[in-house]
């Protein structure tokens, strides 16, 4: 039991600098399974009874921590759950929550298997594991999921029901699946987008699909390495056409030489896809994508990773989601240019031939003399614009405003309290008053009147440099103990900061249970498994926790129950 509370923390003197250096990245799991490492009896591999008590015992004690700090003072929470497919379903439901207190925290309460993967399922054990922790669906004010039809269906999905239940507790779709799902929507824009990607995918399976062929790549591809494209993986895309943004010279290298050593062992077949890929990665068109699709996605993808962080708030969200669409807009204009600019200089140390393949016109055959004849032929680089560049900006763009249209009730509740500018922008238009009494109708926990008035005198009394966003709004009122004050204000940049904006951390704790499971895999049982993954994802809290109580809790447990 004290191998599993103390997972490692006592270190040796002289190693104890290192790893202090990594407590927080990858020494935070070297150290969650280091007591693995203890000599044990390794003739059975049955799971040790007592350590996946007290594995249990710990894990509940947590939960327990937890739950009674979300009852014990006034708090607001929010609901993110993240599924994925295994064996059976299993949810993940992290639980951001705002105590009183200047920030917002998110707890890990644990992995949920669920048999019934309909709206009506997930929600129904969603509920009963708030039963069970004593935690009250009329307190959450925010839900976001994936963007699965079960999650977010309109009638049958659980954010729905839970809109049944609960008119408070808004819906926001994860922003980062969102984005992702605009990038799938542009690569799907035109035959020479799928193309594209399908070239790349080709491109990785022909060198990973041997150790002889890994080699030659790497012999000749120094720094970055090819990825595989993936439909679910947020950043598989823009991994996968980086490689060859920087290192396409690099990359025909390794295909030459692979063409010479698949004809050294009479293998035709890599000889012909190295030479087919070889071909067609050399051409101005292939270059042009690669240029185009990097500048989009690493726009994207930087989006993408700033709101996966616990911190970020709804302002932000609406603020980055302006900025992609803006630069989308400029991109239209001016991409064409800037991306010719770009492969030009790779193209000419590639001895490339920089035009575009001219395609011929159809002739239509004219059904009567007076009929019109054939409108002129469009230029290579008019075709190219037409059907790929403008499909891809647009469709990714139209994509960007449909998935987002879901927050525009959000934004007209709360926008008025996104920063001190918004604020007296209100005022000025006369409609600080509406605003706050329509705040007040819908969610109940604020007083209209006496939320316009503080809102009126934090104009005047709250610094600048700290009247920029919510966050540091609310920041200021508790660390000047402003709280009497500004009572209502406060409640309100709460409610905002409490809205959940992605699902990332829930897909982070699938990260921790899958290094766990490689790790431990065989000779540990799913009880315990969980347990310890719960443990490492709010190992915070657990630190906190008095060992006194565990013992106590795992003596009351393991108790004999033989009657004497």
């Amino acid at each position: 039991m004290k191998r599993n509370y103390a997972l490692g923390s006592q270190k040796r003197k002289k190693r104890k600098e290192e790893e202090d250096k990594k407590k927080q990245d990858s020494g935070a799991l070297l150290k969650f399974l280091s007591p693995q490492a203890l000599p044990k009896d390794t003739s059975t591999d049955e799971a040790t009874p007592s350590t996946s008590s007290s594995t249990s015992t710990d894990a509940s004690l947590l939960i327990a921590d937890v739950s009674s700090s979300a009852q014990a003072t006034p708090s607001i929470a929010s609901l993110t759950v993240e599924d994925t497919a295994s064996r059976t379903e299993t949810e993940s439901a992290p639980l951001p929550n705002t105590e009183v207190t200047s920030t917002a925290q998110e707890h890990f309460f644990g992995f949920l298997d669920v048999e019934d993967t309909t709206g009506k399922g997930l929600t129904e054990v969603l509920l009963y594991h708030l039963q069970k922790h004593s935690l009250s669906l009329s307190d959450c004010r925010g839900q976001s999921y994936d963007n699965g039809s079960n999650m977010m269906g309109h009638k049958q999905g659980v954010q729905a029901r839970i809109l049944q239940l609960n008119s408070k507790a808004f819906y926001i779709p994860c922003s980062s699946h969102t984005l992702n799902l605009v990038v799938a929507d542009a690569a799907k824009s035109s035959v020479l987008s799928i193309s594209f990607f399908g070239v790349l995918q080709r491109l990785y399976t022909l060198f990973s699909s041997s150790v002889q062929r890994w080699t030659v790549l790497k012999e000749h591809v120094k720094q970055l390495t090819l990825k595989p494209f993936s439909t679910t993986r947020w950043e598989a895309r823009i991994d996968s056409v980086k490689v060859v943004r920087y290192q396409l010279p690099e990359i025909l290298d390794a295909l030459s030489a692979l063409q010479t050593f698949a004809i050294e062992k009479g293998d035709s077949e890599t000889m012909s896809t190295a030479k087919s890929l070889h071909g067609e990665l050399k051409t101005w068109s292939f270059l042009l994508c690669t240029m185009t699709w990097y500048n989009v996605l690493y726009q994207i993808n930087h989006v993408s990773k700033l709101l996966q962080s616990p911190n970020v708030s709804m302002e932000t969200l609406r603020s980055e989601t302006e900025g992609v669409k803006d630069y989308l807009e400029d991109f239209r204009e001016n991409g064409i240019a800037s991306c010719q600019t770009d492969a030009k200089d790779i193209a000419e140390n590639l001895d490339m031939e920089m035009t575009l393949p001219e395609k011929r016109q159809r002739k239509k055959k004219r059904q009567s003399p007076y009929e019109g004849t054939d409108e002129t032929q469009s230029t290579p680089d008019e075709t190219f614009r037409r059907d790929f560049f403008l499909p891809m900006v647009d469709t990714a763009l139209r994509s960007l405003s449909d998935r987002f249209s879901r927050l525009k009730g959000v934004y007209d509740l709360y926008d008025f309290l996104f920063s001190k500018e918004n604020m007296k922008q209100t005022i000025k238009n006369g409609k600080l008053h509406e605003r706050c009494k329509k705040l007040e109708q819908t969610l109940h926990d604020i007083d209209a009147d006496d939320l316009a008035l503080e809102i009126n005198s934090s104009l005047y009394t709250f610094p600048d440099h700290v009247a920029t966003s919510p966050f540091d709004m609310l920041n200021y009122i508790y660390s000047e103990k402003l709280l009497d004050l500004y009572s209502n204000l406060s409640i309100a940049l709460r409610l905002l900061l409490t809205l959940p904006v992605s699902v990332a951390s829930g897909e982070r704790s699938f990260s921790a249970l899958k290094l766990i499971k490689n790790y431990m895999r065989s000779t540990m049982g799913q009880e315990r498994l969980t347990g310890l993954a719960l443990m490492s994802i709010e190992r915070d809290v657990r630190q906190s926790l008095d060992m006194e109580d565990t013992v106590i809790a795992f003596a009351e447990n393991k108790a004999r129950k033989q009657q004497f």
